[in-house]
């Protein structure tokens, strides 16, 4: 059986790895509209 506290880590860092693209996709964009204008 996995230790309570471990699978609670993993999901949080499941939960990171998944949110950080949509957290990058604005900036890129902003990035991208920065770098035309």
């Amino acid at each position: 059986m996995i230790d309570p506290m471990f699978r609670h880590a993993f999901v949080l860092a499941a939960s990171a790895v998944a949110d950080a693209p949509k957290a990058a996709v604005p900036v890129f964009l902003t990035a991208v509209d920065g770098a035309r204008s």
